[in-house]
């Protein structure tokens, strides 16, 4: 019988691209935990009756791709999956090298193209023109797993290629070790670390679509801009101190008792920091100057301890020009665009 793909022997390949319906040769292989990516055709159904029950012929309309792409949390990867958020980094340093990415205003310039290279099977998949719509990772001490990131991406153009040197170039893996889910560190704005956090999660939500013009094509012109940005999370955290619902009931500081929403329509917002620092060489911040709570829960559960479950947003910081920012150092001294291939095609 035939020897069908299996997953662990398929390679999934990560590249750059400046041009939003292009495809680019990988530039890493990531550790993938999965890749969901698929083309997706919108047909067009017509003429039913005339002497028939069903629609009598098909047409097809339109061409994109979506899914979901989840990997490993390396030093180097993770730079190149910021990058489906649309943004090339800021970069400071001679080595080690910080990497920036700040949103809130910025337009995208640029985009991912991912490659899945089967295994006996001369055939390779290319999805050009991705960016991310969703932005999701999480910590738990209590787990003992590798960070991952995971995109919900909404590509361009489609292509089946039958040279593995031509999608897959000369890439290779990440050298580095992935950062441990165990090992996050919480802090508050004065350098706190809050020890008492459990878990936690991070999702950066971005509203954008593709562009589709009236330009007798099937395929998408290119991407709409970003029409909003949100950025979401919960904490879990031992119920050690009122400090918490002190915040989310608007009431830091207060000394009279019993505490009640305080009647003011303002919000006690605080900075918090999210980061992996295993070396000096190799660390992933997120910063968010200015977070409220939106829900707080102290379920009661016979034969469970007590903790908070936290909620919060992130929302515009002035001062400093954005809502969220990371930070990734590394010995990578820059992430530029990729190689086009299959120019010309699916466009």
């Amino acid at each position: 019988m035939p020897v069908e793909p299996v997953a662990n022997l398929t390679r999934v390949g990560i590249g750059i691209t400046t041009a939003e319906n292009k495809v680019v040769a990988a530039q890493i292989l990531p550790d993938t935990v999965s890749s969901e990516l698929a083309p997706r055709v919108e047909r067009i159904f017509r003429g039913a009756g005339r002497g028939s029950l069903g629609p009598r012929g098909a047409h097809t309309a339109r061409v994109w791709v979506e899914g979901g792409l989840t990997c490993e949390a390396t030093p180097v990867v993770t730079g190149y999956l910021l990058q489906g958020l649309g943004l090339p980094p800021t970069t400071t340093g001679t080595g080690p090298y910080t990497h920036t990415w700040r949103l809130a205003t910025v337009l995208p310039s640029r985009w991912l193209s991912i490659v899945h290279a089967f295994n006996d099977l001369t055939r390779q998949f290319a999805f050009g023109g991705c960016a991310a719509q969703r932005l999701r990772l999480a910590w738990d001490a209590e787990r003992d797993e590798p960070l991952t990131i995971d995109l919900d991406l909404i590509g361009a153009k489609f292509l089946v290629f039958n040279n593995e040197s031509v999608v897959l170039g000369s890439a290779g893996g990440d050298a580095g070790d992935p950062f441990i889910t165990p090992l996050a560190k919480v802090e508050l704005p004065d350098g706190t670390l809050i020890n008492r956090c459990i878990s936690g999660n991070l999702e950066v939500t971005l509203e954008r679509e593709l562009r589709w013009t009236v330009r007798g094509s099937v395929f998408p012109r290119g991407h709409q801009p970003y029409r909003e940005l949100r950025v979401r999370g919960s904490l879990t955290l031992t119920f050690e101190s009122d400090d918490e619902i002190r915040r989310f009931l608007n009431q830091v500081g207060a000394t009279i008792f019993p505490l009640a929403h305080r009647n003011d329509p303002g919000a006690d917002a605080v900075s918090l920091e999210i980061f992996w620092d295993p070396s000096p060489s190799s660390q992933f911040r997120i910063l968010m100057n200015r977070v409220v709570f939106t829900a707080a829960q102290h379920r009661v559960r016979v034969g469970e301890s007590i903790v908070q479950e936290l909620d919060f947003e992130a929302f515009f910081d002035a001062t400093n020009a954005f809502t969220v920012q990371f930070t990734l150092i590394n010995n990578t001294a820059s992430y530029p665009a990729g190689t086009e291939i299959g120019a010309g095609y699916g466009e």
